[in-house]
């Protein structure tokens, strides 16, 4: 067990996971979350953040929405296709019902084994 005098002076029993992150810490000189700040904003390492750049790079949906000109061409494109499957939606809505109606005229012009009909009634039928 290795027990390391911490900032306060009181001795501490630290974990080889707390003394690798200590070393790593020290050893970058970079306060927390920095790389995490630099991997979000990719010209700060002197990257050029153009379309090939987002292309290539291992996350490029990411940073292809990141393109400014990029991201408002696809609202472009996308609000009129939501648009048009919001109208198709309401369209199919009111397609295919049958009016209120008191009276139904129905004439029977073939029997199901296609020969004419034999009475003039109807004795049943059903809606698909």
């Amino acid at each position: 067990r290795d027990t390391t005098k911490l900032g306060s002076g009181v001795s501490h029993t630290m974990r080889r996971n707390d003394k690798l992150a200590l070393h790593a810490q020290r050893a970058t000189l970079l306060p927390a979350m920095a790389l995490d700040k630099l991997r979000n904003h990719p010209p700060s390492l002197g990257m050029v953040s153009g379309l090939s750049y987002a292309l290539f790079s291992n996350m490029p949906i990411q940073n292809l929405f990141r393109i400014v000109w990029l991201g408002r061409i696809a609202v472009v494109l996308a609000l009129p296709l939501f648009v048009l499957g919001v109208s198709n939606t309401l369209r199919a809505m009111h397609e295919g019902k049958i009016a209120a109606f008191k009276h139904y005229r129905l004439t029977s012009l073939m029997q199901r084994d296609g020969n004419p009909p034999s009475s003039s009634g109807v004795a049943q039928f059903g809606l698909l």
